[in-house]
This record gives C-alpha cells, structure tokens and sequence, in this order.
C-alpha cells in the first residue's frame, strides 16, 4: 500500500466535505493530488503530494494556479525514491526548492501498548462536531472560523474522531481514516494547558485498539521530524519510514 495515498485520500475526503463558502479545493489524478486552501497559506493546507514518479512537467500549471492565488507557502512533497533527476529539473525550473521535510512513520496492526490515564477518551459523531472543531483549532493554532472545515468529516463513512476530557472539559481531539485497512491518523491537538501530560499516546493507543477491530492491516501518520509529535510515535509502536522532503519557493 502506497501510505502517500491514504494521506491523500484522507485530505481530500475533508477537502471535499468542507463547505464550498471556505473556497478549498482538490485536484487528484493517479500521479498527484493537490490542495488549495487560498485563504490560510500554510504548507500543509496548500501544497501537492506526489504519488507516483514522473518528470513532473504537469506540476507546471498547478504551480501557477498557487501563485494566481498569491500564495507563497505552498509546496510539492514527495518521497525520497520520487526523486528523479527529471522530477528534480522540474522542480528547480518552477523555482522550488527542499526547504524541510516531514517524517513518515507506520507500524503494523499488533496490539498497541496499554496507557492508563485519569482522562477520558471517547468517540465522536455529528454531535460533537462544533465541540471537535474548537479544541483542534486552539490545539493546532487555527482561527475557530476553520471549524467547518478541520470538523467536516465528523460522522462520515472511513472516519472515526475523538475528544479527550478532562472531567466535562475537552482538551485534546485526534482523528482516523481508513483506506484498504490502512489508518491513517491525524487531526491531532491537545490545548496548550495540558500538553506533556500523554494525552497523545493516549489517542494513539485508541485508535490503533479501534482501527485494529476495524480490520485494519496497518497505520500510518507523519508529524515534523523533531518534538512532541515525533517522540509519541515510537512508544506506540511506530517505526520512521523517511523523511518526507517539502519543496518550496525560494524565500
């Protein structure tokens, strides 16, 4: 399984759930899938992953319709075997160069370790959603206006999210998506008053013990290569795949 496209899947699905006032929009085809969001311009809201090697040369207009957008933080991700000299020409051509990367990770479908907490984890649908979407905002640092769109796939078919609490307070949301067996998991934010108290393992936990009952076959995610994020992924059982290159206009 190509863990590039369940990410891909996964955005798209919220792309296209998103309601169509917020302007964001997908592009897939077999090679690519690209996202524009040209009102937030961030890296991971705008930017195109790359699924299959190619010289590239159809990146050419998508390129051009980011800067049409006037956006400057989008970029091109691929994976380090994508990285073809003609891939490489192209991209120096349309002016875009590796700035950072991203991990990928993954782990099989054994059993997740066991972590105990005073928090409680429970499982969402269409009645936590506004709920949902305010704690992942303040958690990922989005406006509360991106509710429609980083909740619109609450309740829909694939999906399963989750809200952590803190007695009757809700701290922390993450969600899983699930593609030919494979998790992906994401959508993962803890409000800054509880960061560092293992919250996140704590949802990893849960959606590998969910997905696993789900029949799924493996996970997948990917988080910035250093920092809390990255350091929750091997306690639960995942393992670095590589490290994911961005490739951006030169700043």
């Amino acid at each position: 399984m190509n863990l590039e496209l369940v990410e891909a899947r996964a955005f798209a699905d919220l792309y296209r759930s998103a309601p169509k006032a917020l302007g964001f929009s997908c592009v897939e085809s077999d090679e690519r899938v690209a996202f524009f969001a040209p009102a937030v311009d961030i890296l991971i809201l705008n930017r195109v992953i790359e699924l299959k090697t190619s010289t590239g040369e159809a990146l050419e207009p998508i390129v051009a319709r980011f800067r049409e957008l006037g956006l400057k933080g989008f970029g091109v991700q691929l994976m380090p075997d994508l990285e073809s000299a003609p891939m490489l020409a192209t991209l120096e051509r349309l002016h875009l160069r590796k700035r950072d990367a991203w991990t990928r990770f993954s782990r099989n479908a054994d059993a997740a370790p066991e972590v105990t907490s005073d928090f409680v984890v429970e499982q969402i649908g269409p009645v936590g959603f506004v709920e949902f979407g305010r704690v992942a905002c303040e958690g990922l640092g989005m406006p509360v206006a991106r509710t429609p769109f980083i909740a619109s796939t609450v309740g829909e078919p694939n999906w399963l999210h989750y809200l952590v609490y803190d007695g009757h307070t809700a701290v922390a949301t993450a969600a899983m998506f699930i593609h030919e067996r494979i998790g992906w998991l994401g959508l993962a934010a803890t409000l800054p008053s509880h960061r560092g108290r293992g919250i996140q393992n704590l949802l990893l936990s849960r959606r590998i013990a969910d997905g696993i009952q789900a029949g799924c076959t493996g996970f997948t995610a990917e988080t910035a290569p250093s920092g809390a994020s990255a350091r929750n992924m091997v306690p639960t059982g995942f393992a670095k795949v590589c490290d994911r290159p961005n490739y951006m206009a030169n700043s």
